[in-house]
């Protein structure tokens, strides 16, 4: 077999090449698709499990001021018990003074639990939202997974007979000019073997010598680009072997 005849089937088995790098590359970046979903589930419990702290918290502090305003209250009874015993004008003014006292606390005491209670009704209505931004995000990810895993399923039956295509036509190349195009290949994925287009190597862009402009039409001669040591065809020879196709 020619050389020629060999580079025909070189540009066929690049293009295979081609297909079995993107479609590996889009296997392998499949699952990144689930990335952005499980960050925002993160990024969301987070706030849910910071809002669940803040209303454990209010409600200990909660706890501690109806202890206190018992505690207050008791003091006050106590208070008034004393009030109905005292004997003299004075003692009445004072105890009463220190009735008044407490009660003012008292009331401050009750509005500090009036603005708990509402304070922790508003963090745990905002849990509730994040829980079910949460229940969305998990139905979001489930059928994203479902729709990861059949792409992958089809991406691994299309990989087989690409494979299978690649290992047939790898038979039907001489060797020596496979190899070459192999070592090439793992430098140049997808560009190992290039079109000469105005005297030019269309993967480095460099101008040609005339020799190398020469040889190109010669069947029995392998060019390489003296350059980026790309294989180099004409483009006629890939509409050749579109036409076989």
């Amino acid at each position: 077999m020619n050389a020629k005849e060999n580079i025909k089937l070189l540009i066929n088995m690049q293009k295979l090449d081609i297909k079995i790098f993107r479609l590996n590359k889009k296997k392998k970046e499949l699952p990144a698709k689930l990335k952005s979903l499980k960050n925002k589930l993160a990024e969301q419990q987070k706030l849910i499990d910071d809002k669940q702290h803040v209303i454990k918290n209010a409600l200990v502090q909660r706890n501690s001021l109806e202890v206190d305003l018992a505690s207050k209250a008791e003091v006050r009874k106590k208070l008034e018990v004393k009030l109905m015993a005292v004997r003299t004008n004075q003692e009445y003014k004072a105890v009463e003074k220190e009735i008044f006292g407490i009660k003012a606390d008292c009331s401050l005491v009750e509005d500090k639990i009036l603005e708990n209670m509402v304070e922790v009704e508003k963090l745990q209505n905002e849990a509730k939202e994040f829980e079910r931004e949460i229940e969305s995000l998990q139905k979001q990810i489930k059928a994203k997974e479902k729709e990861i895993e059949k792409e992958i399923v089809l991406a691994e039956k299309e990989l087989a007979t690409l494979n299978s295509d690649r290992s047939t036509k790898t038979s039907e190349i001489d060797a020596p000019h496979l190899k070459r195009y192999e070592r090439i290949a793992k430098r140049f994925p997808g560009t190992a073997i290039v079109p000469v287009l105005d005297k030019t190597c269309q993967g480095c862009h460099m101008l040609l010598t005339p020799q190398v402009i020469s040889n190109i039409h010669n069947i029995d001669l392998f060019n390489i680009c003296e350059s980026c040591s790309r294989i180099l065809y004409l483009p006629e020879e890939e509409s050749e072997t579109e036409k076989k196709e």
